[in-house]
């Protein structure tokens, strides 16, 4: 009769552990998906940046080009 007992204390106490794991499971994958949401943000605003830039620069070289063209017009 004791042996069950104790069985049945050690199971309850494996049912306790579990359930910890579990949550602790799940307030990883949360605090992992968060990090994953901040690092898609982080991306996608360098991608945004990159194609300003890459604007910015298309932009500066028409200008330079148009800039050449007047001066060999006035020489």
């Amino acid at each position: 009769k004791e042996s069950i007992i104790e069985k049945t204390c050690f199971l309850e106490e494996e049912k306790k552990t579990h359930e910890k794991l579990r949550k602790e499971i799940e307030v990883q994958h949360k605090r992992y998906d968060a990090i994953l949401k901040r690092l898609h943000c982080q991306v996608n605003k360098l991608q945004a940046n990159r194609r300003q830039w890459q604007w910015n620069i298309q932009q500066l070289e028409k200008t330079a080009a148009e800039l050449r063209k007047c001066i060999g017009m006035q020489e």
